[in-house]
């Protein structure tokens, strides 16, 4: 994995976090560190583009990302989420 990338798994939320300090993550890294860590698989990823939020005081604040962060969920994770399809 390279240098700056690390992956951690949230029992919490039953996913993996991929986070990059500086630069933005790519396709590549992402599966680069879930084959590492978990193996080979199949992953749903999500983006969170959000990067402002409100304050205590109700102010609005703009925050520049430092670096990128994806959530990886396997796909029994989102078949036990969202119940599996019947057809």
């Amino acid at each position: 994995m390279k240098r700056g990338i690390s992956i951690e798994y949230d029992k919490h939320k039953d996913c993996y976090n991929i986070k990059k300090k500086r630069g933005t993550l790519t396709l590549e890294e992402i599966q680069q560190a879930l084959n590492e860590h978990h193996g080979e698989d199949q992953f749903f990823i999500f983006f969170d583009t959000n990067n402002s939020f409100y304050d205590d005081q109700g102010v609005w604040i703009d925050v520049a990302p430092k670096g990128d962060c994806v959530k990886a969920y396997t796909y029994d994770t989102v078949k036990r989420m969202f119940g599996e399809v019947k057809q």
